[in-house]
């Protein structure tokens, strides 16, 4: 044996060794964990079955991948092909198949977690806000930049607590997906404070470049002015003191008015068997509304929850329902209510709009304002008094997405009617700053249930005479529209925050949903239509489908205009959805011409439906104005599958035809392909 220097055998204490050996194992522990952090994966399960009870069957495989997913980021597709559909911009993956009767099977397709917010990006929110707020540190605004600054700070917190608590390997798919869009809304709201942020800091500049300079006891008023709109505005909200306002009008309206929805609404699903002589075991599956998250199922009955990652929709569904002949199922899905307005904050915006308002009645030349004011109450007088739905339908849902945009018009009518005011020299803050000093000095004098009628004497006596005295003295124009900026930015970013958010996801969500009428988009009302064929197939259903148009469209445009022609085609969806089936589906072509997929529907069933809607259309009164009010009819063609063809596009071009023929009969009627059934 060799006994030179490069062989020498060393010789380590014992203790010495054990410290090495420990050194070793956190230095692999260290090297696992980082492994197990840096690659991040989530397992999709696609599954498909053979429905027939007799015989196999080739069922070929297609399933689409969430949106965002790129062919790298497949890591494991097992026996699976992986492509990309360049139409839909989305990766796909799938297989031929011929499966036994009955038989099933199901595939794990591993990807990357690409539903993880980085830490770099919320460092980099961070950084920026601390940035400018550095820079508003010693102005004005102090106090309010520190307390954006410490809600941005809480936001980011909230963003990580959440994304540990519900990574992959600690809980499903669903809910991990379900997170991460929690935390892309709150990062939403972060940029939009960080906005503010950026605007405060031009104010700031813009005053710097003046010649008066900063007026401190002119921003003391307005920081005064500024906390009783914030009270006003902010009514419901725990942390936020009731202003005298809000109170005094309560006194006389509470009992009008049901604050606090109700907590879960009820959904009911109906599932027929259209056969009057068979069992059929078929396949259902409802897809609920877009504003349903995982946690708001509360219970499915004897439903399972799914996810589609194409169309970011949960749904509830059941793969074998047996149903005996002619026999109807019923299933109740109870749901957390989202279809609630938010009554506390109209509220407040209701009582802050008639504090200018009353400021415009006593102030000369703002006629117009009041009157536009009186107006706005009025339709937030509609919303406030609108009561939640016993039972949750696709019209209910369909009304309640027409209240957002409802609010949200309220809001641009209130900035509004604060425009009106500052163009009158009057300061909407410090005007109603004045009648909330009246309202608290009329509550200390008097505590008595009649003294409302004196408080309602102190406010419609208040002279807004700030035409000398306002902040706006001697400024020119832009200086005005520089402090309106500054009110808007203060007060409103909550509201203006939220309003960014609900208008981002509206806008990812556009392309399923018609924006004018609500109803299903083409590309997506035909995919739907596809979908279903291939059910009513593997289930040996019927499937049919109604192609309608509005009679004489054309001379609604051409005699009132475009915007009563798109009033009309609102109205018309809003009349055909109370005649069709809570499973049926609504789909918008082109135009005036629209679509109804009715799953499971024979046709002599379908025609009964199409007949009821064209009833239904001809005795809506189309209501324009108070001077113009018609109504209208429409034509339905009718065409099922397999009796009339077994593709999509031959069907709809079926049901087309069928529609000409009640054209040339003069319309408002229904017609099945091939003659009456």
């Amino acid at each position: 044996m060799r006994t030179g220097p490069w062989s020498r055998k060393v010789t380590l204490p014992n203790d010495m060794r054990w410290i090495i050996r420990t050194i070793q194992f956190f230095l692999c522990s260290a090297l696992l964990l980082g492994a197990v952090f840096s690659y991040a994966s989530v397992t999709l399960k696609i599954s498909t079955s053979n429905p027939s009870s007799f015989e196999a069957r080739e069922m070929p495989l297609k399933s689409y991948l969430p949106k965002g997913i790129r062919l790298e980021d497949v890591i494991d597709a097992g026996d699976l092909e992986v492509s990309y559909d360049d139409d839909r911009q989305q990766c796909y993956v799938h297989k031929s198949l011929t499966l036994d009767s009955k038989a099933s099977v199901t595939y794990d397709v591993e990807i990357e977690d690409i539903w993880l917010i980085e830490r770099d990006e919320l460092d980099e929110l961070e950084n920026t806000a601390d940035s400018l707020a550095n820079e508003l540190r010693d102005t004005q605004y102090s106090e309010i930049v520190l307390q954006i600054q410490k809600n941005i700070r809480e936001k980011i917190d909230d963003i990580q607590s959440r994304q540990e608590e519900a990574m992959i390997f600690k809980v499903g798919p669903t809910e991990h997906i379900a997170v991460y869009d929690t935390n892309r809304a709150a990062i939403a709201v972060i940029q939009g404070n960080i906005n503010d942020l950026n605007r405060l800091l031009s104010v700031v500049k813009e005053e710097k470049g003046t010649k008066g300079g900063f007026d401190q006891e002119r921003a003391t008023k307005l920081m005064e002015a500024q906390q009783v709109k914030k009270q006003i505005l902010n009514f419901g909200d725990p942390d936020t003191e009731t202003s005298c306002l809000v109170k005094e009008s309560l006194r006389i309206e509470r009992e009008n008015i049901n604050f606090d929805p109700q907590e879960t609404v009820l959904m009911k699903i109906e599932f027929a068997n259209p056969s009057a002589t068979k069992s059929r075991t078929a396949p259902l599956r409802y897809f609920l509304a877009k504003e349903v998250d995982a946690s708001d199922i509360i219970d499915p009955e004897d439903l399972n929850v799914g996810f589609d990652f194409e169309k970011s929709l949960y749904y509830v569904y059941n793969d074998s329902v047996v149903l005996e002949p002619g026999e109807t199922k019923e299933f109740e899905v109870t749901l957390n209510n989202k279809w609630a307005i938010d009554k506390s904050k109209l509220y407040g915006l209701k009582v802050y709009l008639e504090g200018l308002t009353r400021a415009a009645e006593e102030s000369i030349g703002l006629g117009a304002a009041q009157k536009f004011g009186k107006e706005t109450l009025g339709d937030i007088y509609d919303l406030l008094r609108q009561s939640g739905p016993d039972e949750l339908t696709e019209g209910y849902v369909t009304s309640y997405r027409d209240d957002l945009l409802k609010v949200e018009s309220v809001r641009q009518a209130v900035q509004k009617m604060e425009d009106l005011l500052v163009d009158g020299k009057l300061s909407p803050e410090m005007t109603v700053m004045e009648q909330e000093r009246r309202c608290l000095d009329a509550d200390v004098k008097e505590k008595k249930p009649k003294d409302i009628v004196g408080f309602a004497g102190i406010i419609e006596s208040l002279r807004s005479n700030l035409l000398a005295g306002t902040i706006f003295k001697g400024k020119n124009l832009s200086s005005v529209n520089t402090w309106k900026i500054i009110y808007y930015i203060i007060i409103f970013l909550g509201v203006i925050s939220g309003v960014f958010y609900f208008v981002n996801i509206r806008q990812q969500k556009s392309t399923m949903f018609d924006s004018l009428t609500g109803a299903f988009s083409r590309g997506y009302a035909l995919e739907r239509f596809r979908e279903e064929l291939k059910i009513a197939k593997g289930g040996d259903n019927k499937c049919s489908l109604l192609v309608m148009d509005i009679d004489k469209f054309k001379s609604i445009n051409d005699t009132h205009g475009h915007t009563v022609g798109d009033t009309t085609l609102k109205e018309f969806v809003i009349a055909i959805r109370k005649g069709v089936r809570a499973t049926d589906l609504i789909g918008r072509f082109g135009g005036d011409e629209f679509m109804i997929i009715l799953p499971t529907l024979e046709k002599d069933k379908a025609l009964k439906i199409a007949e009821g809607i064209s009833r239904i259309v001809e005795g809506t009164a189309i209501k324009i104005n108070p001077k113009l009010m018609f109504n209208i009819t429409t034509s339905l063609g009718v065409a099922t599958f397999p009796d009339d063809s077994a593709t999509a596009e031959d069907l709809f071009d079926k049901a087309d035809q069928a529609l000409y023929q009640v054209k040339k009969r003069g319309g408002n009627g229904a017609e099945p392909f091939g003659g009456n059934v």
